[in-house]
């Protein structure tokens, strides 16, 4: 993917701080250590999410980071989390890995209550964007094993599509439902598109090989 095309993806998803930086304008940064291995996401309201390990060599544990204060999500049950998004009203989303195998599953944290979210029929959920009416985005496997775009809203997982290839991936949402995301071409070629998904339509954001 080219400089424009990046910088207009971001500006489209009203992601203006991260597209002036894109196209090298000029800012100031106040950079604040919150204690974890790795951010994922951050709200408007300064609050971030991600995965880290307690420990050295300690599985990743999903945390919230607000106020100066780093809290785990604890998931009983599962070996490994990490949450990948949070919407400015706190809305959090991630994946969870079960102690006897590997095939994590996302799930949604609202107002304190955990949901899991329903997949398209493989193994794997992996949610990676989510906005304030609570759509949740990313990609899934399918009851074939093909990762696929998907879209979580009123309860239900919609599979997106692709835009002619095989597999896709949906990355992000904005609030007015706007879909950022990539597809594969081909198996045998390896191109690989941006999109913008808006209104149940594909608009090709240009290649990322």
């Amino acid at each position: 993917m080219n400089h424009r095309t990046v910088f207009a993806a971001l500006m489209v998803l009203g992601l203006a701080p991260l597209a002036a930086h894109a196209q090298g304008l000029a800012s100031s940064y106040s950079v604040t250590p919150i204690g974890a291995t790795d951010v994922s996401s951050h709200s408007d309201l300064s609050c971030a999410v991600g995965g880290t390990r307690p420990s050295n060599f300690s599985p990743r544990q999903a945390y919230y980071w607000d106020l100066g204060k780093l809290s785990l999500v604890n998931l009983s049950g599962y070996k490994e989390s990490y949450a990948t998004a949070i919407s400015s009203n706190n809305i959090i989303v991630g994946a969870a890995v079960p102690s006897n195998a590997y095939t994590p599953p996302g799930f949604v944290i609202s107002g304190g209550s955990l949901s899991w979210l329903p997949g398209l029929g493989g193994t794997t959920t992996s949610p990676m964007g989510v906005n304030d009416a609570g759509q949740v985005v990313g990609f899934a496997t399918n009851g074939s094993g093909l990762q696929k775009a998907f879209l979580f809203s009123g309860g239900q997982t919609v599979d997106l599509g692709t835009m002619g290839g095989p597999t896709s991936q949906a990355l992000g949402i904005n609030n007015s439902g706007q879909i950022a995301g990539f597809s594969r071409i081909s198996f045998s070629n390896g191109v690989t598109r941006a999109f913008l998904l808006a209104n149940g339509r594909f608009t090709d954001l240009g290649s990322l090989t």
